[in-house]
């Protein structure tokens, strides 16, 4: 069954009479709801997904035009249609250039401002679906969660750039998260060989015996098992491109092959002895210091000198903050469509955390941070600080109580501090019912009642 639902309409004028004629008129068509305080409006912008907001131009406590200000502050996407008399024509044309959608004078046409929403609403549809487009032409050119500001991601992608010009091997490195998979597709997407073969090995993922055999194909009969021949991804990447992940994680053997294989652009299956000709473009990426393990005799120099020819390196997240607002805005958009969340508003508070966060596991974390609070609180259209994980609200106690085992006293007392409130957050935000708020944590309703009379929680509210 189809559910259709209806927009939500908020409906803000100081005379109660006004909006409550109003809604008579519109509350068969939309959800409304309706207010004759600015401040009030505003807590319910804050609450609610409201669609379209109609508002007077001319009131007592707050002026329209300031009023619109702070709608667009909190949702710069929310529709404002406002209205006014004859004689203020000049007022509703300055409210269209701080934003409004549209106006119309007194006294209100119904018909004209049912027309007027609808209008606004097909509109920002249309508006949404061009959004939707322009993220499709992005991932088909490969340049989806690749969001960034910075001047040392700029750096990044103009290599992108001349990596896919001149289709040079690659080396890729960075810290685990930074994005390596995804800068390798991007480098793929821009080439003259993006619709070529694309063929991904995860060496660390794949049992040592067994690599030489996924990257060259082997002979029947080469080992134990090998019932036919076949062909490695080497031979399946011929004329495309081969993305070798973690190649830090490869084994002497390996790598004296594929050094073979940068030289001569052949390769040899296991059991075999024909040199088959490959041409293959290959892309390497690694989370290791390939120039320690050089040194350490762990990866053979030549093999890294070889690939190291054009490195392109991925900055980790906390070298560049200026890129975690434009991220965090880009995740929100992934779990809007995604999960259906509803947050989109980020406070100054929040944001301040976001950046401050070291991020250790780089922007694969920032991800799951934002997916695990819209999960959480998708249905709120606000991201408050306290829906943050408590490793990104305390990041420096968090880091400490992992490092600082010695103090047990401390590790615990901070670690109680910690458990304390979350637990008080969860049932706030679950409107201290007790059961949403042990699905929220986790953990059973009765573990929960216990916590709650550990820690002496109260609901100060209830008692007012």
């Amino acid at each position: 069954m189809h559910v259709i639902v209806k927009p939500t309409v908020l409906l803000v004028d100081d005379e109660e009479s006004v909006v409550r004629g109003l809604n008579a008129v519109l509350r068969h068509r939309y959800n409304t709801f309706l207010s004759t305080d600015p401040f009030d409006a505003i807590r319910i912008v804050e609450k609610e997904t409201v669609d379209v907001i109609i508002l007077d131009i001319k009131m007592p406590k707050m002026d329209g035009i300031e009023l619109l200000k702070r709608f667009r502050a909190i949702d710069p996407s929310i529709l404002v249609i406002m209205y006014t008399a004859l004689n203020e024509a000049v007022t509703a044309v300055k409210a269209m250039k701080e934003g409004a959608t549209d106006y119309c004078l007194k006294p209100i046409d119904p018909d004209q401002l049912i027309e007027m929403i609808d209008r606004a609403l097909h509109l920002q549809k249309l508006t949404n679906q061009v959004d939707t487009l322009q993220e499709k032409i992005d991932r088909h050119l490969g340049v989806n969660n690749c969001v960034w500001k910075s001047a040392s991601m700029a750096d990044v992608f103009q290599k992108v750039e001349k990596a896919a010009q001149f289709g040079i091997d690659v080396l890729i490195t960075g810290e685990t998260g930074t994005g390596k998979e995804l800068i390798a597709n991007a480098i793929r997407e821009k080439s003259s060989r993006n619709k070529s073969a694309y063929i991904t090995v995860d060496c660390g993922a794949i049992p040592e015996n067994l690599l030489s055999s996924e990257l060259f194909g082997h002979e029947k009969g080469a080992f134990t098992g090998a019932m036919i021949r076949r062909r490695g991804k080497f031979e399946l990447a011929d004329g495309g491109i081969l993305f070798l992940d973690e190649i830090g994680n490869t084994r002497e053997e390996v790598q004296s092959a594929l050094l073979r294989v940068l030289e001569t652009r052949e390769i040899i299956r296991v059991g075999g002895e024909q040199r088959i000709a490959v041409d293959v473009w290959i892309i390497a990426a690694t989370n290791k210091q390939l120039e320690e393990l050089v040194q350490q005799k762990k990866f053979k120099g030549d093999l890294f000198y070889r690939l190291n020819r054009f490195p392109v390196n991925i900055p980790p997240l906390r070298e560049r903050p200026e890129d975690i607002p434009l991220l965090v805005d880009h995740f929100l958009k992934e779990c809007a469509g995604k999960y259906g969340s509803r947050i989109r508003i980020i406070p100054d508070a929040t944001m301040e955390m976001l950046v401050d966060c070291p991020w250790l596991g780089n922007v694969r974390e920032l991800k799951n941070c934002i997916e695990q609070t819209c999960i959480m609180y998708g249905a709120q259209t606000t991201l408050h600080p306290s829906y943050l994980p408590v490793n990104v609200r305390y990041p420096t106690i968090t880091v400490t109580a992992s490092r600082n085992t010695h103090s047990a006293n401390s590790l615990s007392s901070a670690l109680e501090s910690l458990e304390k409130e979350m637990i008080t957050e969860a049932l706030k935000v679950s409107d201290w019912n007790q059961t949403h708020a042990a699905k929220r944590l986790g953990i059973p309703r009765s573990s929960l009642q216990r916590r709650i009379t550990k820690y002496d929680i109260q609901n100060f509210n209830s008692l007012s």
